[in-house]
């Protein structure tokens, strides 16, 4: 099983104490440590639209602190700095997307 997985046998092994010990249980992710996401998956995924969205007027195009502002605006965070809202781009790699 190691092998066809490309893993060692010790995680196999603990693979399998996990789930003697818990069943299907184990493959739910467990509370990580870590500071909480202070902006929700959907709320950056909004970001991701606006930016992908017609920029404002007297604008050709979304800078990262217009986008901050709108989202504070838009009330899809309390607060936001544009390197914030370049971490989430980054992250879903609006480059590569055909805006």
């Amino acid at each position: 099983m190691a092998a066809h997985l490309g893993v060692r046998y010790a995680t196999v092994s603990e693979w399998a104490k996990a789930f003697a010990a818990t069943g299907l249980q184990m493959l739910v992710d467990k509370p990580r440590s870590g500071r909480p996401l202070l902006i929700q998956p959907a709320d950056r995924a909004r970001l991701t639209a606006l930016a992908c969205s017609k920029a404002p007027d007297g604008h050709s195009q979304w800078s990262l602190r217009l986008l901050a502002g709108k989202s504070v605006e838009l009330g899809l965070c309390a607060r936001m700095s544009a390197s914030s809202a370049h971490g989430i781009l980054k992250k879903t790699v609006v480059a590569q997307l055909d805006c």
